[in-house]
């Protein structure tokens, strides 16, 4: 069964969509939005492990994957690395939007979340969402200081050759950060690059303009709703 753009469009009119790079603001910037504005808050990472316990080998085959071991994990091709992650996320994004269908018809929903451009615009409008982003060099200074980013690091400095593995998660950063940013750029939707001389506060401000969000024209409801 398909379920046609205008209708999940529709669905999911109030909900806004903070999407990007690693390092580029997202979980700060939706954060921000959430407090002032009395959003829920959807963080795509909160509900990973219950959408994987969904998931059926049949249909989400990156979901579904097994790897024998954390050495296999970080050593594979790094192209191959960031092509599963796509994939992943691609796969996840059906239950995200069940998710966020269910959220939002009594309340406003911003999400924080990996969103292919091309994807985005096939289920919201112009004015639903914002890519925010950071430059290659950016992502692999900050990376790993990041919430939850830690682990990994911490994970791969545990492996029999920790420094193959992180030239290795490295490359496939810099690989996935360059890819996005391409489609992003290519794909005529509002965007930020992440610079250390904008406050958080001026970013803020942009992403409110863009999504024409102020406290006089938006309607709040403050109950929150959960799954």
């Amino acid at each position: 069964m398909k379920i046609s753009n205008n209708i999940l469009k529709y669905h999911l009119k109030n909900v806004y969509f903070i999407s990007g790079t690693a390092c580029g603001g997202k979980t700060t910037i939706s954060k921000l939005l959430a407090e002032k504005y009395g959003f829920y808050l959807y963080d795509e990472n909160r509900f990973y492990d219950e959408h994987r316990h969904i998931a059926h080998k049949s249909y989400q085959t990156a979901m579904t994957e097994k790897f024998s071991s954390w050495e296999q994990y970080f050593n594979r091709d790094y192209r191959e690395y960031s092509n599963w992650l796509r994939d992943l996320a691609e796969e996840e994004l059906e239950m995200i939007i069940i998710d966020l269908i269910k959220l939002s018809q009594n309340q406003q929903v911003i999400v924080d979340i990996h969103l292919d451009p091309g994807l985005a615009k096939l289920v919201t409008d112009y004015k639903r969402v914002v890519f925010l982003v950071a430059p290659p060099d950016k992502v692999l200074r900050d990376y790993y200081d990041r919430d939850g980013h830690r682990e990994i690091y911490d994970c791969i400095m545990r492996l029999d050759n920790p420094k193959k593995a992180l030239e290795n998660v490295n490359k496939m950063l810099k690989y996935t950060t360059e890819k996005t940013l391409k489609s992003i750029y290519d794909s005529g939707l509002y965007y930020h690059i992440r610079n250390d001389r904008i406050s958080k506060e001026a970013r803020l401000s942009l992403v409110e303009q863009h999504f024409e969000l102020n406290k006089k024209n938006i309607s709040i409801c403050r109950k929150k709703t959960t799954l």
